[in-house]
């Protein structure tokens, strides 16, 4: 909860590192933001990151579940 700030850092670094031709697709699991959370969230990656897509996990499912719901929506 409330850890806009490391999805920030982690994209960042992710853009820094990766070649262009690789990041045609990115994804991010909400694994059960609170509302006003998901807001900001959606707001950040429209102004910043605007191609990454969010798979809405329903409510905290653990990581596995998370890595699971993105492998689903990935190409």
């Amino acid at each position: 909860k409330g850890a806009l700030h490391w999805v920030a850092a982690c994209l960042r670094w992710l853009h820094a590192t990766t070649p262009p031709e690789l990041l045609d697709e990115v994804w991010l699991v909400d694994d059960g933001s609170e509302e006003w959370e998901r807001r900001r969230l959606d707001d950040f990656l429209d102004a910043s990151y605007p191609t990454v897509g969010i798979v809405e996990n329903g409510g905290p499912a653990g990581f596995a579940a998370a890595c699971n719901a993105g492998a689903v929506v990935a190409s």
